[in-house]
Order: C-alpha cells, then structure tokens, then sequence
C-alpha cells in the first residue's frame, strides 16, 4: 500500500542518517564507536545503557528518535553515561526537512562538546565537508543503499539506478560515484553481467572518480579498494582499505575489506584478526 511505502521510506531515511551520524563519530582517533550492523540490532527494542554496557562493553549510549513528517523533522537525542545511567547531554531539532545536514553537523558538534574530545585539524577539516548539500541526491543515495543490501541480480540493476538519479541530481557527489562502482563490481562477482571486463573498467573509473571528487570520506576509499580486489589487484586493493581506515579510525567496513583482501592472499590468520 501506499501508506506502507511511505512509512518504509522514512525508515530508510531513519536509518541513512543514524549510519552517517555513525560514520561521523568513526572519524574522531581517540574515540570507538561500533558500526552500524552491530547497534542495528537494538533498534526498537526496550534495552537499557547497562544491558548495553554488559553486552557491548561501552562507556556511553547515544540514544533517539527522528519523525518525519512532510517537509518538517523532529529528532530527539540522549548521551547516557552507561555506567550511571545519567544524561550528559540532551537535545531536541525542529527543522525543515531541508535542514537535515545542518543537524547531523549540529548533533556530532554537540557530541564532541560534551565527550571533551580534541580533534586533529585533518579530523576538523573531514568534519566540516558534507558529501552532499542536497537532498534529492540524498534520498537517491539512501535508496540505492537499501537496495544493494538485497543483493540480488534485479536489486543491484536498480541499485545503480538510483546511484545514478543521485549522481544526476548532484554531479559532485563523490560516494554516489563511488557506491555505483561497486554495483558494477558486485555484477562482476557475481557473474550477473554480459560484459564482464567492460564491467571492471568502468567500476575502476567511477571508483577513481568518487576519491577524486571526495577524499575526505571512508566509503569512497573503500569501493575503490572493493574493485581492486574484484581485479585482483591487492596491493592497490590494500592501499585504498587502509585509505579508509586512516580517515575513519574505527571503521569497520574498511577492516572488512582487509580482511577479505587477505584472505583472498591466503593469509587466512591475519583475516581472522582483522
């Protein structure tokens, strides 16, 4: 129905702007946050900071909300101290839909503030960019990404699809670039594609221009090391992995794909620990 459409893309926007609140507060050295496929299992759930604490082993709970409701949002946000379960900061945006980049800014600010954490000036500089401004582009993205989760032949066609509508909407957004490479990839992988040399060819040159078109994030590192992988190029592939690692310390997607590039070496133990 409709109705249930709706209300699935929202969750899909709920769910885009918690992993780039997540991969944000990657970026920061001196603090460890867990990805998003190991938080996600808590989402709408009744647990509490100190279930989080004995099962995660955590210091601190970032907990919220975020409705949607035509061109208005409303997001609702806590930081618990996980031992003591007190807050140690609180807030409440009421913004047009618009404004949404501007409050992920706002939130991981805030955040910083009240964890008394000190940023390198490279990690300032990588903060202050957004991968896009706009949001036509955005909720493209977002789709793409729920799509490619799928990961199937007819998920993936459209995957690229929407990757595409995003890179027209917004020309210089360098993950969008980045995610249809690996569509490609993920064809060749997979064995879904006519063309598969055609296929790499083409992955390699979106995966250049995504790190060219935005160096500052994780996830345009990563497909272009994804890709190298796929082209059995190792070196290369380890390079752009660990690319992604020294921008966004904590992030566990590179780690995975180090993991993946040696065990494709044979170096079965060092994948493991990685």
């Amino acid at each position: 129905s409709s109705a249930a459409s709706d209300v699935y893309k929202r969750q899909v926007f709920v769910d885009g702007i918690t992993e780039d609140i997540i991969t944000d507060l990657s970026r920061m050295s001196n603090l460890m946050v867990f990805a998003s496929n190991t938080t996600f299992k808590y989402k709408g759930r009744t647990v509490t900071p100190e279930e989080l604490r004995q099962e995660l082993n955590v210091s601190f709970v970032l907990k919220g909300t975020i409705r949607r409701h035509d061109d208005k949002i409303r997001i609702n946000m806590q930081l618990v101290n996980a031992e003591t379960g007190f807050n140690i900061w609180a807030q409440r945006y009421d913004r047009n839909l618009a404004e949404i980049f501007t409050v992920q800014d706002e939130v991981t600010a805030s955040l910083i503030d009240a964890l008394s954490i000190k940023l390198t000036s490279q990690e300032k500089q990588r903060l202050a960019r957004r991968a896009t401004n706009n949001l036509v582009a955005y909720e493209y993205f977002l789709e793409g990404q729920r799509l490619s989760k799928e990961q199937t032949r007819q998920a993936n066609a459209l995957a690229r699809d929407a990757y595409k509508q995003a890179i027209e909407a917004d020309p210089t957004y360098g993950r969008a670039y980045g995610a249809l490479a690996y569509t490609l990839a993920l064809d060749y992988r997979h064995d879904w594609t006519d063309t598969p040399l055609e296929n790499l060819e083409r992955a390699l040159s979106l995966a250049e221009q995504a790190v060219a078109l935005d160096g500052s994030i994780p996830q345009t590192y990563w497909s272009l090391g994804y890709v190298h992988l796929r082209r059995n190029e190792y070196e290369k592939a380890q390079q752009a992995a660990m690319d992604s690692i020294r921008i966004a310390p904590n992030y566990a997607d590179g780690y995975g794909l180090l993991a993946l590039i040696n065990n494709s070496l044979g170096q079965a133990t060092t994948a493991l620990d990685l």
